[in-house]
């Protein structure tokens, strides 16, 4: 009888065990070309993320498209802003059991460009 919670701990250590990973990110200057003070910022850092979702036997959901995009789309609107400096992204992946959900993150400063 002692057999079945030693097993029971183990599966669940097993299963706990390294089940977030880093697959992937970067970080950058800007979103888009800038000139240096042709910018002003206009709040503190903001983010976004999305999940997609792989099942067995390659059932997934997940949106057409680039999630980083949409992200990026996101962060700016959050701020009223037209690009974001100090950008980083991130894609990780997280297992359930027999699923994995997978995360993208963008994260920046948000900026307004300066009309000349």
């Amino acid at each position: 009888m002692k057999t079945l919670p030693i097993a029971l701990a183990a599966f669940c250590a097993v299963f706990a065990a390294g089940c977030r990973t880093n697959v992937g990110g970067g970080l950058m200057s800007s979103t888009k070309p800038l000139d240096q003070g042709a910018y002003t910022v206009v709040g503190d850092r903001v983010s976004a993320s999305e999940s997609s979702w792989i099942g067995p036997f390659g059932i997934s959901y997940a949106k057409p498209g680039s999630a980083q995009l949409r992200c990026l789309d996101e962060a700016k609107a959050k701020a009223g802003a037209d690009a974001l400096v100090e950008v980083g992204t991130t894609v990780e992946s997280v297992n359930w059991g027999v699923a994995r959900q997978y995360v993208t993150r963008v994260e920046g400063t948000p900026v307004k460009t300066i009309k000349k």
